[in-house]
């Protein structure tokens, strides 16, 4: 047969009768010492990393963004290029990294010829942008997603563009 012994508060604390407030300050104190903690753990780069050899990112279109965006958190260079301003808003990368093809309404809302017209529009601001920004790299990564507009439409030009720095090119 089994027994089950009493609990006893030893503390002389009584549920019913402690504060409420006070158990809400104290978890305030405890969630802040946790976010503390978590900012303090959060991963920084405090100084540019070397390596063998020096990559550069440029990402069209909002996944090709995202990606670079990722990369640039890695210590990567990385540039970015979208037709909607909306899309690169939300990229975590410097606002001289980003450049808006400014085309349409405000995106190529997956229309592939609106992404190629973009591009084509923009071609020497892409040129100048990856000059400035990638030109000390030795190996350029474009990344991109075929399933949109701004991205899938701008490959062939930024590819045409990318190709007249004579290095290496990954797509």
């Amino acid at each position: 047969m089994l027994t089950y012994n009493k609990v006893i508060d030893d503390l002389g604390l009584d549920s019913a009768t402690s504060n409420p407030s006070l158990e809400g300050s104290k978890l305030e104190s405890l969630k802040a010492k946790l976010a503390a903690k978590k900012q303090e753990m959060a991963p920084r780069i405090l100084a540019k990393k070397t390596r063998s050899i020096s990559f550069g990112f440029l990402g069209s279109g909002q996944c090709g963004a995202n990606l670079v965006s990722y990369a640039h958190q890695l210590g990567y260079e990385a540039v970015c290029i979208n037709t909607a301003n909306q899309d690169l808003e939300l990229i975590d990368l410097p606002e001289s990294n980003k450049l808006l093809l400014e085309y349409g309404l405000g995106g190529a809302a997956r229309d592939l010829l609106i992404g190629q017209a973009a591009a084509e529009a923009h071609k020497e601001a892409i040129y100048e942008l990856v000059q400035e920004k990638l030109d000390d790299c030795q190996v350029l990564v474009f990344c991109l997603s075929l399933g949109g507009g701004s991205g899938a439409g701008s490959c062939q030009t930024v590819i045409d563009i990318l190709s007249t720095f004579n290095k290496p090119i990954i797509v």
